[in-house]
């Protein structure tokens, strides 16, 4: 089977894969082991996120469909794995593109999904919903402009290690691209504060599909470009500086 994924995750210890693919919805299963491998959810699968290790009983999943307009949490019993609490929570956008997401790897609790998106009324361009689950409480959940007005969808997102930056990608036009970070309450999970970082990069980019912060090093940052459309000749560009 080949899939157009958009996104994969790992629970390791179920040692369990999700995948999020175009056609394909969402499966579940182990490599090695095709039919272990399970539908989670249909349609054109879009997040996939595992926090397995912010609570020592339960692991949760979360998973979208559609373009990412069914945005849902499974929660799994960690000594009963057939065990399964399916709860559905709103993305409060009707995405057009496939949203990007990311984990604060310093507290799984928290996570962010970038859902601007200028074709929708609905986006905000330019923005990000973070979320912070809490342990007796529903979610708490913020829209927060990461970018200033004039940006678009957000392309790409990572977390410094230690939880207190997120870096972002987002475009005015197809040639005029920038990069923000934004500073983490790690009490709330939510920005204190966004802004560009570096020079906006306006050369032939045309867009940058990956951010990678280095786990050692929160002002170690690796982006990925390609051009627009024909997804070809990728280029890696390197900050030291944050």
């Amino acid at each position: 089977m080949h899939l157009h994924s958009h996104s994969l995750t790992n629970d390791y210890l179920a040692s369990c894969r999700l995948f999020a693919a175009h056609d394909n919805g969402v499966i579940a299963g182990k490599l090695g082991t095709p039919e272990s491998f399970q539908a989670v959810e249909g349609g054109d699968g879009g997040i996939v996120l595992i926090d397995y290790k912010s609570d020592p009983s339960y692991i949760y999943y979360y998973t979208s469909a559609q373009i990412g307009n069914d945005f849902n949490v499974i929660k799994r019993d960690k000594n009963s794995p057939g065990s399964v609490l399916f709860v559905m929570l709103a993305l409060d956008c009707n995405a057009l593109e496939v949203p990007v997401a990311t984990m604060n790897p310093a507290d799984q609790r928290n996570f962010a999904i970038g859902v601007g998106d200028e074709t929708s009324p609905d986006c905000v361009p330019g923005s990000a919903m973070f979320y912070m689950r809490h342990d007796y409480l529903p979610y708490t959940i913020k829209t927060f402009p990461v970018f200033p007005y004039g940006y678009k969808h957000i392309t790409s997102m990572d977390y410094s290690s230690d939880g207190k930056y997120l870096y972002a990608a987002s475009k005015r036009d197809y040639n005029q691209w920038a990069v923000a970070r934004c500073t983490i309450d790690l009490g709330t999970g939510f920005p204190q504060e966004c802004h560009i970082v570096g020079s906006e990069l306006t050369s032939e980019i045309t867009e940058i599909t990956r951010i990678a912060v280095d786990p050692k090093n929160s002002d170690h940052v690796v982006l990925i470009t390609v051009e627009f459309v024909s997804y070809s000749k990728p280029q890696v560009f390197e900050s030291t500086d944050g």
